[in-house]
Parts: C-alpha cells; sequence; structure tokens
C-alpha cells in the first residue's frame, strides 16, 4: 500500500481486483482514524451499491451522482450538509 500526502489531505492506493475492493475498503476504514473521506466509483450504480454495503455495516455515509436532482445534491453537499457525515461516495 503506497501513502500520499498532500498538506493534510491523505490518499490511500491499493492495487486489487475488482472483487475484493468493498472488503479492503470497509477493513480500511475499520483501522484507519479520518475526519471525512470522499470514495470515487465509476459510474452511479456503483455509489447506489457501495453506500448500501457501508450504510449496513454501519458507516455514516451518503451517495453523491447526476441522477439526484440539483437541490437534493447541494443539500446533501458536504459544505451544505445538515447532518454530519463522514464518507461520501
Amino acid at each position: 500500500m503506497d501513502k500520499l500526502s498532500l498538506h493534510g489531505l491523505t490518499q490511500f492506493y491499493v492495487k486489487l481486483e475488482e472483487v475484493q475492493k468493498t472488503r479492503k475498503l470497509t477493513d480500511l476504514m475499520d483501522v484507519l482514524e479520518f475526519n471525512q473521506v470522499i470514495i470515487f466509483v465509476r459510474d452511479k450504480k456503483r455509489a447506489h451499491s457501495l453506500n448500501k454495503i457501508l450504510q449496513e455495516s454501519k458507516f455514516p455515509s451518503i451517495e453523491l451522482h447526476s441522477d439526484m436532482d440539483a437541490t437534493e445534491r447541494y443539500a446533501r453537499h458536504p459544505i451544505h450538509c445538515a447532518v454530519f457525515v463522514q464518507i461520501f461516495v
């Protein structure tokens, strides 16, 4: 695993097969201390399924994607979110 830092921002990169990614992500989130996580995924379907998995695993997450109308995306955006959410997919 490589660790990259940029003035308070830490990125982690692990090369994995597709079937290993969700498990590795939840394992990392269990052991790492974080204030906020932004997860970029390939499409809306993956965002929805990953968000569902994270919520079922009791991680405070929400999804944002282009199928949501602008008002909903705006309300969920980290800057405007009324509830503190740590994980954005």
